[in-house]
């Protein structure tokens, strides 16, 4: 499920959630790049995390943060399909989390 981190609250579709429930879920959180440097990427997943545990079942390691456009963070979330021997996946997100074509 990809999320657009600078509209978290209305691409965290809940519509979606219902559709992947009982799955295996990474939850992409793309558009990182347009974040502050400030921001710490450790504390951004920690807080992605606090905000879903309650209504998604999922690992904080699932939660991967990319930037679709500055081709961050793609070739990692490939490479975790591949190790996890993971041959099929669906990429399900609102209009405009983002492009993640490679």
């Amino acid at each position: 499920m990809v999320i657009d981190i600078i509209d978290f609250e209305g691409t965290f579709d809940k519509d979606i959630l219902k559709l992947i429930k009982n799955k295996e879920i990474f939850l992409i959180i793309n558009k990182v790049d347009l974040l502050p440097k400030s921001v710490s990427f450790a504390e951004l997943k920690d807080w992605v995390y606090d905000r879903v545990k309650n209504e998604l079942n999922i690992k904080k390691d699932n939660i991967r943060l990319i930037s679709a456009k500055k081709n961050f963070g793609i070739n990692r979330m490939i490479k975790i399909l591949k190790e996890r021997k993971i041959k099929k996946a669906i990429v399900i997100g609102t209009t405009n989390v983002g492009n993640l074509l490679y």
